[in-house]
C-alpha cells in the first residue's frame, strides 16, 4: 500500500463483513473476527487517536498495512463500536479503567 496516509474511509456491513472502501474506490473487506483485533487495539488508545498524526490499519490476510488519519480512526472505530453493540458484543476491558 502507499505510504500516503488516507483522511478518511468509508465503511459498511456488507454481507456477513465490514467493508472498507478508500479513495479511489479500492475495497477491503473484513469478517468481524479480524476486525476484533484492530477495534480492541483503537478502543484501549481511543484517548489518544484523535491527536494522532495516522494509525497503521492491516490490511485483510495481514501482509501489509495502510496509514489512517487519527480523526479517520475515531470514525472507523466508532462505526465498528457500533456494529459490535448492535450484535451485542461487549467492548473489551480497557487497561486505564484501574489508574
Amino acid at each position: 500500500m502507499s505510504d500516503d496516509v488516507i483522511v478518511r474511509v468509508q465503511a459498511e456491513w456488507r454481507n456477513e463483513r465490514v467493508v472498507l472502501t478508500l479513495p479511489g474506490g479500492a475495497e477491503l473487506s473484513y469478517t468481524l473476527e479480524q476486525c476484533a483485533e484492530m477495534y480492541t487495539t483503537f478502543y484501549q488508545h481511543r484517548r489518544f487517536l484523535a491527536g494522532a498524526s495516522f494509525t497503521m490499519v492491516p490490511v485483510p490476510g495481514g501482509e501489509s498495512w495502510f496509514k489512517l488519519s487519527g480523526e479517520g480512526a475515531v470514525l472507523l472505530l466508532a462505526f465498528l463500536r457500533e456494529l459490535r453493540h448492535a450484535r451485542n458484543i461487549p467492548d473489551p476491558p480497557d487497561p486505564m479503567a484501574n489508574r
